[in-house]
């Protein structure tokens, strides 16, 4: 069943998929879906990835102990809101972004919500989790030969305890970068509820944005990507982990697959070659002894990785035939699925 889609993105799409597959030949036949969360959990044995969390102002948390465990508390009991809500959660986001940006979570269905894997979770509770995922990234340092976490695996200061004791804040900054991540929040952006009588001021920003409003202590609270947390908290030791909130949103798309080897003598296009998407897919192959290589061309006994900008490019060459599969992060791998989708019943 297609799922409600903005008629200017799905105009858009359907036309620049038309003419590049007419340009470039057969498209390639998108019938599956596969949870790289489960492909995470094969490899490694860990239940999930804590993909994004919650991170909390050292200083704030001292003076306003409380309050950060209330509104852990009110979080826990509203984080999956947005799945039985999900047109006022898109309302609820736009109208909570900062500037001039635009949304990019155009819309929604409770599908699409639930595969976010939204589960907010202690830091303490999650602590084994994270390192896992961390060590991925501090694997891949020396590799790239870049600093991904800082170097080192977060020691003990890094898991915030839940506390009490401190005054009560008449209101709290919150920072959220757009996208998945921010359903976790939807609750509040749409109620405007107070938690123990603060104001919320949750600000939507772009994900690439997200760090300079930590980085400079401007956000009181702050969800971003867990592996950015662990590297600020390395290099300033100013924010702490307060819970983990995003559980692997990312996807693969493309022909019949039933899991990691599926992939092997295939090509497949992935966003963000050396973050996120891209280091936890070769993470993965490694921990199976899968070989790969980074390459447009398909290479017998590898999985072939090339890089795109963003799902409508993922889409273009899924449409055209230049990929097998495609690795995405919801909800543009839905956007994606829906409009690529080959099935004979579609």
């Amino acid at each position: 069943m297609k799922k409600k889609i903005s008629v200017i993105i799905v105009m858009a799409l359907s036309m620049c998929l038309a003419v590049f597959g007419a340009a470039c030949g057969d498209q390639t036949p998108v019938t599956d879906r596969m949870d790289v969360q489960q492909l995470w959990k094969d490899a490694t044995g860990m239940e999930e990835y804590p993909q994004a969390c919650l991170v909390v102002n050292g200083e704030f948390a001292s003076a306003h102990a409380s309050f950060v465990a209330d509104f852990s508390a009110a979080l826990k009991e509203h984080d999956t809101w947005a799945e039985s809500h999900p047109e006022e959660t898109v309302a609820a986001i736009g109208s909570h972004m900062e500037g001039d940006t635009q949304s990019t979570v155009k819309s929604l269905t409770s599908d699409i919500v639930k595969r976010c894997h939204i589960n907010a979770v202690d830091a303490l509770e999650d602590r084994e989790a994270v390192e896992e995922y961390l060590g991925l990234f501090l694997e891949f340092e020396k590799e790239l030969d870049t600093s991904l976490i800082g170097g080192k695996l977060p020691d003990d200061g890094f898991y915030y305890g839940q506390l009490t004791g401190g005054s009560a804040p008449e209101s709290v900054d919150i920072y959220v970068p757009d996208g998945a991540t921010a359903l976790a929040l939807a609750y509040f952006m749409h109620s405007g509820e107070k938690v123990s009588g603060a104001q919320l001021n949750i600000h939507v920003v772009t994900a690439t944005s997200i760090g300079s409003f930590v980085a400079n202590g401007t956000a009181d609270l702050a969800v971003m990507p867990s592996n950015a947390a662990a590297n600020m908290y390395n290099r300033s030791g100013k924010y702490k982990l307060v819970m983990t909130l995003t559980h692997g949103n990312l996807y693969i798309v493309g022909g019949e697959m039933s899991g990691a080897d599926s992939l092997v003598g295939k090509r497949v296009g992935a966003i963000g070659q050396g973050q996120v998407p891209d280091l936890v897919l070769r993470y993965i192959l490694k921990r199976k002894g899968i070989d790969y290589v980074l390459s447009d061309t398909a290479a017998e006994g590898k999985v072939a990785i090339s890089y795109y900008s963003d799902g409508a490019s993922v889409a273009r060459a899924l449409k055209a035939g230049l990929i097998d599969f495609g690795l995405l992060a919801e909800p543009a791998a839905s956007t994606v699925y829906d409009l690529v989708n080959t099935k004979p019943d579609a």
